[in-house]
Formats: structure tokens, C-alpha cells, sequence
């Protein structure tokens, strides 16, 4: 059984609480039934593409740049997160793009 899956690419206007129309590519497979589907391999990348919009539109900076500077600064992911007054936790996952 194969089915073949054309890739389409969405323009979105995604609106947070803070920031209202951020426009936004989104992409999806789309089966022969019309169905939208995510990437499998990668199915957060759409989610990454909103993180990474609202970062820049806020000017904050954006993961690598975050390990860059704390690498520049010669800390360890602890006396970072003191630097930045911020749980270990939550720059954990801003570092892995999992939260903004």
C-alpha cells in the first residue's frame, strides 16, 4: 500500500497574547484524501517556525545565539541561568526551542 503525499506550504497568521497578525510559514503533507498531515520525522517544526517568528518580531535572542553567549561568557548552564535570573529548567528548554 504507497500513498503518495504532495507537500503544501501555508501562510499562517498566528496571534499570541502579546503580538497580534505574526505571519508565519507553516508546512504539511497532504494525503490524496485532501488530510493535512505534519512531518513525521519532524512533527514540532511547525511549532519552531512560530517560536522562531515571535522571537525575532520581540527582538529576544534566539537558541544558538543564547549557547553563544554563555559560551562567550565562559558559564556553565547554571551560572548562566543565575546571570539571566531564570530557572535552569525553563533555559533548558529555550535552548532546545521548546519554549519561547
Amino acid at each position: 500500500f504507497f500513498y503518495l503525499f504532495f507537500l503544501k506550504v501555508a501562510n499562517l497568521i498566528i496571534k499570541f497574547a502579546d503580538l497580534k497578525n505574526l505571519n508565519v510559514k507553516h508546512h504539511y503533507w497532504i494525503d490524496p484524501d485532501g488530510e493535512w498531515w505534519v512531518d513525521f520525522d519532524n512533527p514540532s517544526e511547525n511549532l519552531h517556525a512560530d517560536f522562531y517568528a515571535y522571537r525575532e518580531k520581540k527582538h529576544y535572542l534566539q537558541p544558538d545565539e543564547l549557547k553563544q553567549l554563555q559560551f562567550d561568557l565562559n558559564m556553565n548552564i547554571q551560572e548562566f541561568a543565575d546571570y539571566l535570573k531564570m530557572d535552569v529548567a525553563k533555559l533548558k528548554q529555550i535552548e532546545n526551542n521548546q519554549r519561547v
